[in-house]
């Protein structure tokens, strides 16, 4: 083959090396492509899979704090229509992680995470009657009763339901 590449003209090897090098470039920017498009569908996935989960589960833990931050400043409050917008705030607060939990429930989830969603919901229930009762006794002037109770059964409460985030 040596011998061959001898009888050809400078010019033709000149344009077999930039043919050859072509094609290898060619073939780089196919396997580049191809490897390209992997990591796109790779990064998509713990896009879906992984980040939008965890960003729900931030904002229910954050509206959790929020919603607890609220109705001890419900119960702080003198001004009573404040206290009705605080209510509403946290209504408002409680209704978003509600919706928060469904869409939880909507990711691809593991059996792990099922199992956490599953005893989260479990909780929900006791959580929602616990901020109704708290802002129940606060709007009824029970200031003192609502804090005992938010600090010891309401807090109780939302940090087993932290615990599952």
């Amino acid at each position: 083959m040596i011998t061959k590449l001898r009888n050809i003209s400078a010019g033709k090897k000149l344009s077999l090396l930039v043919a050859t090098l072509i094609l290898f470039v060619a073939i780089s920017n196919i396997i580049s492509i191809s490897v390209l498009n992997s990591i796109t569908k790779n990064t998509e996935q713990i896009i879906n899979e992984r980040l939008v989960p965890s960003i729900i589960m931030g904002s229910y833990s954050f509206l959790n704090q929020f919603i607890h931050t609220q109705i001890l400043q419900d119960i702080l409050e003198g001004d009573y229509q404040k206290r009705i917008d605080i209510e509403k705030n946290v209504m408002d607060a409680v209704e978003k992680n509600r919706k928060n939990l469904a869409a939880y429930q909507e990711t691809n989830l593991t059996p792990e995470e099922e199992v956490l969603i599953n005893s989260m919901l479990s909780i929900y229930p006791k959580y929602l009657e616990a901020v109704t009762h708290a802002l129940g006794l606060s709007r009824a002037n029970k200031s003192q009763e609502a804090y005992d109770y938010i600090q010891t059964t309401g807090l109780a409460i939302l940090n087993e339901m932290d615990d599952h985030v």
